[in-house]
């Protein structure tokens, strides 16, 4: 897998303000509070920030060049979090400025909304750059993402590509 596919293993959204991108913690739950499902709008909104949120996070820690800060926000043992401070290491160990990235969501789905756990179904566009330079942009993709709310902090569990059925109608 290239640079671009495991950078944007877990790359979902790109929407930090400057008080967001000068926290170094995962964000909290009472950051964004779910809502119940009679404010399904709201809530969607609401799963919409967390995201945001959480990646907003990712992109200071990568720009800190922190393994730290990045490895907090999955959860243990998460494939894609160790994808993640691998691809951050080989970078640092290299001398290079780690890529910066911009994410254009295109869509979001809940999938699935309790307390503690947020399943969402993302289609986004990135772009990566270094030193103000494009680097190289990814086709459309749709990823499965499963955050849980773990000591009051929200952590990815796991990011999956979701891939579209190739069979026909007819050749069901």
């Amino acid at each position: 897998m290239g640079v671009l596919g495991l950078l944007i293993v877990a790359a979902v959204a790109l929407a930090a303000t400057s008080a967001e991108q000068g926290r170094s913690d995962p964000p909290r739950a009472h950051d964004v509070a779910l809502t119940t499902p009679s404010g399904l709008v709201r809530a969607d909104a609401r799963a919409r920030d967390v995201l945001r949120r959480w990646d907003a996070h990712r992109q200071r820690a990568w720009a800190d060049g922190d393994p730290t800060a990045l490895i907090r926000l999955y959860l243990p043992g998460s494939t894609a979090g160790e994808r993640d401070v691998a691809m951050l290491r080989a970078w640092l160990a290299a001398d290079v400025a780690p890529p910066r990235w911009q994410t254009q969501m295109l869509d979001l789905r809940v999938r699935k909304r309790f307390h503690d756990r947020l399943v969402l179904r993302v289609t986004d566009r990135v772009v990566a750059t270094s030193d103000g330079v494009a680097l190289a942009s990814d086709a459309v993709s749709t990823r499965r993402l499963d955050l849980r709310l773990v000591d009051g902090r929200w952590r990815l569990a796991s990011s999956f590509e979701v891939r579209r059925s190739t069979r026909s109608p007819a050749g069901r």
